[in-house]
């Protein structure tokens, strides 16, 4: 009973505080303003769409994981913010394959070893080889995308003590694949790459709200239309 009454008195307290503090704030420190620096860190979700791979005659699809967002911008003026802006995120897709051919893993060598088995491997014609040609199981492709560009936004005031603007996003994207293979297809997989539809460019455009709690922390959610994720929560600090 006595720890429920700090607990209440300190909630009430603190309640009191903000309000406070609420009603002694600049109206300015609840927009966006000239001359002001402002960093930002959020979490990119809701997918636009999934991604192909393709590795031979096989095809999977790959989901992008939430992306990790971080921004910079500077307030040109008081409608306009120009900035730059870093992301990271995650796809990775399973396929199943077998593939009737030689070991690529020493392909020249079994040409030279047994060439009848390699021919036969190769063309699909039975010459008189004495070998397997399955080499099966499974693969599991994860690319890891880095994002760099630039942000342009636009502000407008609608609503008391809210921050209403509109934000256009276009950065490149370094893809870094990585395959992890069962053991039979790891001599294959040296030898030759699987294909993906993962972006290079990414784009997109948004509108959003942001709410500043105190004059240098404000909560904000973006929503849009990209070729990645559609929906971003996040935190910003007026720097």
């Amino acid at each position: 009973m006595k720890v429920s009454f700090i607990i209440l008195l300190f909630c009430l307290t603190a309640n009191g505080v903000v309000l406070s503090q609420d009603s002694e704030r600049d109206i300015r420190t609840y927009y966006h303003n000239q001359g002001e620096w402002y960093a930002h860190g959020g979490i990119g979700f809701l997918n636009s769409g999934n991604f192909n791979f393709n590795l031979f005659e096989t095809s999977s699809v790959g989901n992008p994981s939430p992306s990790l967002n971080l921004s910079l911008d500077y307030g040109l003026t008081k409608e306009i913010g120009l900035g730059l802006f870093l992301n990271y995120y995650r796809v990775e897709a399973e396929e199943d394959i077998s593939v009737q051919i030689a070991d690529f893993q020493d392909a020249f060598s079994d040409l030279l070893d047994d060439p009848l088995c390699f021919s036969e491997c190769v063309l699909g014609i039975p010459i008189g080889g004495n070998c397997d040609c399955n080499v099966s199981g499974n693969v599991k492709t994860r690319v890891n995308v880095f994002t760099i560009g630039g942000k342009l936004s636009y502000h407008i005031y609608r609503f008391e003590k809210i921050d209403t603007y509109g934000s256009t996003y276009l950065g490149y994207s370094f893809n870094r694949r990585k395959t992890i293979t069962e053991s039979a297809l790891e001599g294959l997989l040296d030898e030759i790459e699987s294909d993906n539809d993962v972006p290079n460019i990414i784009y997109f455009a948004s509108a959003g709200m942001r709410y500043y709690i105190t004059p240098q922390w404000a909560i904000y959610g973006e929503f849009g239309y990209g070729n990645v994720h559609l929906m971003q929560l996040g935190l910003t600090y007026r720097i």
